[in-house]
């Protein structure tokens, strides 16, 4: 009886032992909480209609050119700029 007992729950434990891993869920944060399916992402309609040929771009510096401090001097970069300047053999 005692030795039966013994093979039970010897036979019980190799099972679970032997059990395969699950398998594991390669998924990211986003993907798991965020993606959900059947989603079809749609660009909103132009508001204004624009040519990348011709535009300038708007940036932050674009827009806050009055505002940003100068401390180069210009004359500097004219001296770079002419022919025969020292940095211009470097």
């Amino acid at each position: 009886m005692e030795r039966a007992l013994y093979a039970q729950v010897a036979k019980e434990l190799q099972e679970e032992v032997e059990e395969p891993p699950p398998m594991p869920e390669y998924k990211s944060v986003t993907q798991k909480d965020f993606d959900v399916e059947g989603f079809v992402s749609e660009l909103p309609p132009p508001e204004l209609e624009h040519n990348i040929a011709n535009e300038q771009p708007i940036t932050f510096w674009t827009q806050h050119k009055q505002k940003i401090p100068v401390s180069f001097s210009l004359s500097f970069f004219i001296h770079l700029s002419l022919p025969g300047s020292f940095y211009q053999n470097v």
